[in-house]
């Protein structure tokens, strides 16, 4: 039985054994792996721009906002708050310089006292710092500047101003203290007084509001040339609002890799609802680079470089020299 049955396959050909390999096919395998090479990063950075909905840049910025950009301020990885005096040749301080200059422009009763509005969108975006050393290059100049601490809500630490007392505006608005037993001195630089928030109060946005607020500011426009009103963020409470009907001119900061698109949409619609008298930006914690510069002013341009690394190659010329001097011959 099994002789008799007759297969349906027969050979008609008989295999031929190759010394190489029918599949893969390199050239194949190599077009697949190029590509995908280059598709694979391109892919992961157009997703990672598509996610990241933070500013960037000078150009991200300027395509976000109408806004004018009063300047720029380099990143530094210093911890003090008052740069511009322990590095008074430094490119930070030379931004603060032409910060300094461009407010003018923006400032309303010209020769008489200067009243700014330092704000932003969060916290950590560097209000603070800004307004600290805008104060202190005001001071340098001879201009008798107060820093006043408009944050009740979260109220500074004396230590980190290195100031010796904690009363502030707080316990002033309560009724506690006069208005120059809360004005101190600050111990680093002259003509510079500093007045802290003080102790939090339950009801801050109130004490704002009340006629003791007039008062508090009519007494130091009488007495000073400049005012530095660090206010808290307006993108949180409404406080830095309110504290904007004493000042001639708000500088919103922006902060390069840490505030986020719907953010610059809020502070638009404050520009746009003019909720904040002459409202300018400050492009904050810019970082060196080939598409980042440091501009001292109108009609500079921001990728140009100016300013970024011109007191720098200096001192390292004097640190040069120095070397050169100190060599013994043999």
């Amino acid at each position: 039985m099994l002789a008799s049955t007759i297969s349906d396959n027969r050979i008609v050909d008989s295999a031929i054994a190759s010394y190489k390999p029918f599949k893969p096919i390199p050239n194949q395998t190599y077009t697949f792996a190029i590509l995908l090479g280059f598709l694979v990063p391109a892919a992961f950075v157009f997703l990672k721009d598509i996610l990241n909905d933070k500013i960037k840049d000078v150009s991200d910025l300027e395509n976000s906002t109408k806004i004018p950009v009063l300047g720029m301020v380099g990143y530094s990885e210093a911890h003090s708050n008052m740069i511009v005096v322990e590095k008074p040749e430094s490119f930070i301080a030379e931004s603060f310089r032409s910060i300094r200059t461009n407010i003018q422009y923006f400032t309303k009763n010209q020769g008489k006292c200067i009243k700014v509005l330092v704000t932003s969108s969060v916290s950590a975006e560097g209000k603070s710092f800004c307004a600290a050393n805008l104060s202190a290059i005001y001071a340098i100049s001879g201009k008798r500047v107060v820093l006043v601490n408009g944050d009740l809500r979260k109220p500074k630490n004396n230590e980190e101003l290195n100031l010796a007392s904690d009363k502030g505006i707080s316990n002033y608005l309560i009724g506690n203290a006069e208005i120059n037993s809360i004005i101190q001195k600050s111990p680093n630089v002259p003509n510079l007084d500093i007045i802290l928030s003080g102790p939090k109060p339950p009801n801050p946005s109130e004490l704002i509001l009340g006629p003791k607020m007039d008062i508090f500011f009519e007494h130091l426009e009488s007495n000073y040339d400049v005012i530095i009103v660090d206010s808290p963020p307006v993108g949180i409470v409404t406080d830095g609002i309110l504290l904007s009907r004493y000042v001639d001119s708000t500088i919103y900061i922006i902060r390069q890799n840490v505030t986020r698109r719907h953010n610059i949409e809020f502070i638009n619609s404050l520009y746009r609802e003019n909720k904040l008298p002459n409202l300018s930006v400050i492009f904050n914690a810019v970082k060196s680079g080939p598409n980042y510069g440091y501009g001292y002013g109108y009609g500079y341009g921001y990728g140009n470089g100016y300013g970024y690394g011109y007191y720098e190659e200096d001192d390292q010329k004097k640190q040069k020299k120095k070397k050169v001097r100190s060599v013994k011959p043999s």
